[in-house]
């Protein structure tokens, strides 16, 4: 109420109603002098016109026209007193001008005071293209009932436009409420390693949405499973160089993930998005790093042999491996390899692996991971953060809905979703492949 009551008794306002005035007295002139040198001034204020008008009536028509000597002497009086830059026609001053019409010409001062007290600071004046012409006193043409029905519009403007606010501020507290809880830290002592490769170098196609897999993990990993954010170890385009230094290497498996590990307190997760090949020689799976030639994986990759007996001897509390790669030497935009057909991959945790590890690829060996270009994602990352976050165990095919979301549950539904889109969008096979105890709850909620 305090806004509105100050925009009423604004300058601008002001200068509408004065100008609105003059008008109706017929001096065109000066009314036109007034708001275009005048129309910001603080002479409106300090001048302290008072007239019937201001105060809403009470006086014959005949009566208030009286007043018009003393607001032809005012406006000299202001004409006089300095000379300021034309002033243009705010919204509050066409409100004191709309009000001021009303008022007179029409005598509903009902609808003047819902006018400058409920719109005095709304766009509607402008938009509602109210024609602002104040007739001379014998002028009966000004047609009263446009102006009320047009008030009415703003009316129900109004009511959307307090609607719109109620949604947005329902919308911010939404936004405050998810930001409080990617905030709150639940697994304090828990390490991820995030990678997305995009962006490879030569003639190696890029994996567009590597980028959007990566970002969606990490949003989950600190919004639902509540990770500290300097517990992520974050990727983009990693080269052969960056995942040695994080995974170690065949000879030392003592990489910067090992050294974040709290030892049998650590959670972990590794996700990888992008390229993975065959090798030629051994048909064992690559990582593709951007830097890689694909034509020499086992020089230039990183062996997902070497990865998985690394990650084995970190002595984490859980070890989860999400790949959303396929290892087939395909991809959505062509082979990678000049490479022979047939060749088969078969991805699989180390016999000596421990038991709290687990591992899921997008594809088997040799099929290659689709894309959703609806979603922008993955196919596998799209269907598998959708598992993780609950709809594998509400699924009454695939979850006994128990609030926990286990290995076997979210197979179940990467084998019923993912598996018939790859065939209905693309008819081709696509099935993940599983390594660990499927009994293992991978996420609550």
């Amino acid at each position: 109420m305090t806004a509105k009551i100050a925009f009423c008794h604004s300058l601008e306002y002001r200068a509408g109603r004065v100008a609105a005035q003059i008008d109706y007295c017929g001096r065109y002139d000066l009314n036109r002098a007034l708001y275009n040198k005048y129309g910001q001034s603080e002479d409106y204020e300090n001048g302290k016109l008072d007239t019937s008008i201001q105060n809403g009536g009470g006086e014959s028509h005949e009566e208030r026209h009286l007043h018009c000597d003393e607001v032809e002497d005012f406006t000299e009086k202001l004409l006089n007193a300095s000379a300021q830059e034309k002033a243009s026609k705010s919204k509050a001053y066409n409100a004191g001008r709309a009000a001021t019409i009303i008022d007179e010409a029409c005598g509903r001062y009902g609808l003047s005071e819902k006018l400058y007290n409920e719109f005095g600071s709304q766009s509607d004046f402008k938009e509602g293209q109210l024609s602002l012409s104040f007739p001379h006193k014998d002028d009966t043409s000004i047609d009263c009932d446009a102006i009320e029905s047009w008030i009415g519009r703003l009316l129900e403007r109004k009511t959307d436009a307090l609607e719109a606010i109620a949604k947005r501020e329902e919308e911010r507290k939404k936004k405050a409420k998810r930001f409080a809880k990617a905030n709150r830290i639940k697994n304090p002592d828990a390490i991820a390693v995030i990678i997305g490769n995009r962006d490879y170098k030569g003639s190696t196609p890029d994996v567009d949405f590597a980028g959007n897999d990566a970002d969606a993990m990490k949003n989950y990993i600190l919004n639902e499973l509540g990770y500290r954010p300097g517990n992520i170890i974050n990727l983009r385009d990693a080269t052969q160089a960056r995942l040695r230094d994080t995974f170690g290497t065949k000879e030392s498996h003592r990489g910067r993930l090992y050294d974040y590990v709290r030892a049998d307190e650590s959670d972990v997760i590794v996700f990888y998005s992008g390229h993975g090949v065959p090798g030629i020689s051994d048909k064992r799976g690559y990582l593709l790093s951007v830097d890689s030639n694909p034509n020499r994986a086992e020089i230039t990759g990183y062996s997902v042999d070497v990865l998985l007996k690394n990650l084995a001897k970190v002595p984490a509390r859980s070890m989860m491996v999400f790949i959303d790669a396929c290892f087939s030497g395909d991809s959505p935009k062509g082979m990678l390899i000049r490479a022979t057909s047939g060749l088969t991959v078969k991805i699989t945790s180390p016999k000596k692996a421990s038991d709290n590890m687990i591992v899921i690829t997008a594809a088997e060996g040799d099929q290659f991971a689709s894309w959703d270009e609806d979603a922008k994602h993955g196919l596998f990352t799209k269907h598998l953060l959708e598992a993780l976050n609950g709809a594998a165990d509400k699924h009454a095919k695939t979850g006994n809905k128990d609030g926990k979301v286990t290995l076997g549950e979210v197979k179940a539904y990467l084998d019923r979703e993912m598996t018939y889109q790859a065939r209905r969008r693309f008819s081709r096979d696509q099935h993940v492949t599983v390594s660990g105890d499927l009994k293992t709850v991978l996420s609550a909620y």
